[in-house]
């Protein structure tokens, strides 16, 4: 295909942005959609902890299995199928009709969430400018509490009016509109990044005296995640169970992502 202009560049990154905000979208749905969802399926509060958590299994997998496709099979191709699956797995969500189907679309979900991830940043690592690396990858994934900041304001003016499931119509209508350009790019030819004299792989990260700075980027990204995902998934069941009304619940949520966001994007700025 034709080597790609600064503006087909610009869209790429653009890209990645919207589909971060439809992964960080998708990651608070299910949060702003419990306290309505649960009621609707018959769900005990003591199966909540399956519905949220059985997501998140299918990012850790998802992520795992998208490095490996994206090594092999491009980025690109790997990221186009991982759209489409989040994609449709976040509209299912809306028509599951048990919770034994709502855990299962939701895992499919957390699969396709996760693959896409490291496709994303791999692009970005790839093709932006060694000085604006950085800075490009905290903007693009300050696309995900942004999404989630959307998801709350999406849930707190629909949710009484037309039902938890206009939400996920609409988490799952923004990934899959992104498919088609997605599937363009796959036709132009990016600039080659640098060139690698080693294939990447698991090892690496422990060898020439990486171990420590390894382990100690995984225990922090756990501990942020942790937090971030307890927030994301319980902030606006407790604020309701605490008496808060839904559509306040949900402004809460919002200002939470709201902040994420300023965070990420200052985080990029400063660096």
């Amino acid at each position: 295909g034709a080597v790609a202009s600064p503006s087909i560049l610009a869209l790429t990154v653009t890209v990645c942005f919207v589909l971060m905000l439809a992964e960080g979208y998708d990651v608070q749905a299910i949060g702003v959609a419990a306290p309505k969802l649960m009621p609707a399926l018959h769900i005990a509060m003591t199966q909540s902890g399956e519905l949220f958590g059985i997501g998140q299994w299918g990012v850790v997998l998802g992520a795992v299995a998208g490095g490996y496709c994206a090594d092999r099979w491009s980025r690109r191709n790997t990221l186009a199928l991982a759209v489409a699956i989040f994609g449709a797995m976040t509209v299912a969500t809306a028509i599951a009709g048990s919770f034994a189907a709502l855990l299962a679309v939701r895992l499919a979900a957390g699969l396709g969430l996760g693959a896409a991830i490291p496709c994303v940043i791999g692009l970005a690592l790839d093709y932006a400018s060694p000085a604006r690396r950085v800075r490009t990858v905290t903007l693009i994934m300050a696309g995900l509490p942004i999404g989630g900041a959307v998801a709350a304001a999406v849930a707190a003016a629909t949710l009484e009016r037309w039902g938890w499931k206009t939400i996920f119509y609409i988490g799952g209508a923004l990934p899959l509109l992104t498919l088609p350009i997605l599937l363009l790019l796959r036709d132009v030819r990016l600039p080659s990044p640098q060139p690698q004299h080693e294939r990447p792989s698991f090892a690496m990260l422990f060898a020439e005296g990486r171990t420590l700075r390894t382990l100690s980027i995984w225990v922090v990204y756990f501990i942020t995640l942790l937090i971030i995902y307890l927030l994301l998934n319980w902030l606006p069941t407790m604020m309701i169970r605490q008496g808060f009304a839904p559509a306040r619940a949900q402004l809460l949520s919002l200002a939470f992502n709201l902040a994420a966001a300023a965070g990420s994007v200052l985080l990029g700025m400063a660096t």
